[in-house]
């Protein structure tokens, strides 16, 4: 062979094996870049901080639920054979939802497919879960009970799609806590603490499996910080009590909505909000907030706000005793009449008559010809004491508001309407942080809802938020003269009717025709109220109830007004600080509540300190909850110990998840609801 050819030889076998190297080099990088397009970064959501009343009662938290699906690529053919029938039988079981031959042939059916992303099971809890991942074929034949987070999808063939959930435990003040939702507008607390719930989303490694379905690889590149902890006023026991009672009486008068605020006076901690709508079904739902949300013009419960003026005022020499003319029940402002609502009027009486009967010409003659001439010096003192942002803690508060003289709408009828009560607005909140001041002589604080943020159980200086002084809007002096007149109300006036032989209340009535300008074309609104404080005399919480035209009565002496004095004595027979001052017969006269929450708390101290005998309190609950069960309800498993609520429930086949410690307080669903239309039960605890 000559060396020519040898040369050629040689270099046709470089060139061959450089070719192969360079094909298997693009092979590998081909094959480098479609891994690398088969995985992608997806963020991993924070848990959500919880939202906890004051005594750490979780009012909304944040629970994994999880989406299962079954990846039948991965599960091997032979196990899934050997083992279908135990299988299907134990999911079934687990479920309740189908028997177990359906599943049976569904799985069967779907590894014929091989399919990759089959569709077991939504919305399952962590318990569940639990039990589940330990069944043949998805354990594959380990001898040690497996966990949530060292399960492998890639061998057991468990799809496991996490997300959370957030619930409300007791149901309470849904509207002020508010809604978190990621595609609207967050409200209340979930809203405006957002940035402190939200923690701090991770990032993840996932993997394509076909049919646009992204499975995690178990890699985090970042993990997530969960969020911070809200803890608020909030009282569970004082805000099922404001719930009740309001929605007792919104659905005598089928209004159209209610609110109520229950405030700490020496602190302006609000302890309950509640504000409930009716929906075209006829219930009532907590939805806006209009406590704090909606402003309108107060009535008379603004008469309150003028005297504080008026004998305020160093200029004027006023007292409480002074007379006024109110002629009979009728006076006239220049093209307008003023009305009391006495037919007849009530003639001559002192101011503090005109208070205690709500005279609109009484007050309304008080204030125009002590300001006549000098009406901006009104709207100065008027405008110091409500030129402040009230509530912080959730947006929405819109400011007060009121006609000025320089405004062109006002009129020489302004001024003494406005101080009954009209042409002036303001939410029920604000009237509340009015009448707290007085109550708190004269010192008006700032209304608050979180007391602290946490982190881990761990609570920084500049967190903890303590109670704020908005300023003193009135002297010590006349801050009794106006409880004096508030406690005239309820013992001489428009609200004798709610006296209390247990305690002394005080407050104002308000009546108010919220749609007077269209008298002559449509039929009378009226929004009632009653704003307050109690025990009178040394005052640890004011309130305010609104009731939004009733359709039955309209004065706020028989709709407001009573749902008061109901808060009132149940929180004084609930306060163990006012209940030392009570003795065994005030004790076993007043009634026993059919609050969920209060009931259990009642029974336990009203048992330790008096002749009640729980034993046969608790043999009728027993007995009542057998019944429903037998009749294939759910019966209402409050005041139960957890092991009693799970072995009755248990015997009737109905899975049972618990949140917190102690006896039941709440369940979902509620008692009533069919047994064969229930999966599983929530017990809430406390």
């Amino acid at each position: 062979m000559s060396k020519l050819i040898k040369i050629i030889i040689v270099n046709i076998l470089l060139l061959g094996f450089v070719s192969l190297m360079v094909i298997t080099i693009l092979d590998a990088t081909l094959i480098d870049a479609k891994s690398i397009t088969n995985i992608r970064t997806s963020p991993i959501p924070a848990v959500r901080g919880n939202i906890y009343s004051e005594n750490k009662k979780i009012l909304a938290t944040s629970i994994p639920e999880y989406d299962l699906y079954l990846d039948f690529f991965v599960i091997d053919s032979k196990i899934l054979s050997l083992n279908i029938d135990s299988l299907s039988i134990l999911i079934s079981s687990l479920f309740n939802d189908k028997s177990a031959e359906e599943y049976k042939n569904s799985l069967l059916e779907a590894k014929k497919n091989n399919k990759r992303f089959f569709s077991l099971q939504k919305q399952v809890d962590y318990t569940q879960l639990k039990s589940l991942i330990n069944f043949p074929v998805f354990k594959l034949g380990n001898n040690k009970r497996m966990d949530v987070k060292s399960y492998n999808s890639n061998k057991g063939g468990l799809i496991i799609k996490q997300r959370m959930t957030r619930k409300h435990p007791y149901d309470l003040a849904r509207r002020t806590i508010g809604i978190d939702r990621v595609t609207s507008r967050r409200v209340g607390l979930e809203g405006s603490w957002n940035g402190y719930l939200e923690g701090e989303s991770g990032h993840r490694e996932e993997k394509y499996i076909g049919s646009n379905v992204w499975i995690p690889t178990g890699r985090n590149i970042k993990n997530s910080v969960i969020g911070k902890d809200i803890v608020t006023s909030i009282d569970v026991l004082y805000q099922d009590i404001i719930e009740s009672s309001l929605k007792k009486k919104l659905l005598e008068e089928e209004a159209d909505y209610g609110c109520v605020v229950l405030m700490e006076v020496k602190t302006g901690y609000i302890k309950a909000i509640t504000n409930l709508k009716r929906l075209e079904s006829g219930k009532y739902f907590d939805s806006y907030n209009n406590a704090i949300g909606t402003k309108n013009e107060p009535g008379s419960t603004f008469k309150l706000i003028s005297l504080m003026i008026a004998l305020s005022d160093p200029s004027l020499d006023i007292s409480i005793n002074d007379t006024i003319n109110t002629f009979e029940g009728e006076f006239k402002y220049f093209d307008r009449t003023m009305e009391d609502a006495r037919k007849g009027g009530y003639g001559k009486i002192t101011i503090k008559e005109s208070f205690e009967k709500s005279s609109n010409i009484g007050i309304s003659r008080i204030i125009t010809e002590n300001y006549k001439g000098k009406e901006q010096d009104f709207i100065d003192r008027l405008y110091s004491i409500l030129d402040h942002d009230f509530m912080l803690d959730i947006a929405g508060e819109p400011k007060p508001s009121f006609t000025t003289p320089e405004n062109y709408l006002w009129s020489g009828v302004t001024l003494p309407w406005m101080s009954t009560g009209y042409e002036v607005e303001m939410t029920p909140l604000q009237i509340l942080s009015i009448y707290n001041a007085v109550a708190n002589r004269g010192e008006m604080m700032q209304p608050k809802i979180v007391k602290r943020i946490e982190s881990n159980g761990f609570v920084s200086n500049q967190n903890q938020f303590t109670p704020t002084s908005m300023g003193v809007i009135c002297s010590e002096k006349v801050s009794d003269l106006l409880i004096e007149l508030m406690k005239g109300v309820v013992l001489n006036g428009t609200a004798k009717n709610i006296k209390s032989e247990f305690l002394e209340l005080a407050g104002k009535t308000g009546t108010t025709q919220i749609n007077y300008t269209l008298r002559d074309k449509e039929e009378m609104k009226y929004q009632t109220s009653f704003a307050g404080f109690f025990p009178a005399d040394e005052p640890k919480y004011s309130c305010i109830v609104v009731i939004n035209n009733p359709k039955k009565q309209y004065y706020a002496n028989t709709v407001a007004a009573p749902v008061f004095k109901e808060i009132a004595e149940k929180i004084y027979n609930l306060d163990f600080d006012l209940f030392r001052n009570k003795n065994e017969d005030q004790i076993k006269d007043l009634k026993l509540t059919d609050n969920k929450v209060l009931s259990k708390k009642r029974l336990e101290f009203l048992s330790n300190h008096f002749e009640i005998n729980k034993i046969d309190y608790l043999q009728k609950i027993v007995s009542k909850t057998d019944n429903d069960l037998k009749k294939g309800f759910l019966p209402d498993m409050t005041n139960y110990n957890i092991t009693d609520a799970s072995f009755i429930l248990n015997n009737y086949g109905i899975h049972v998840e618990l949140s917190g410690r102690g006896k039941v307080v709440n369940q979902i669903p509620e008692p009533g609801t069919r047994l064969k239309d229930i999966k599983k039960i929530t017990l809430f605890l406390m």
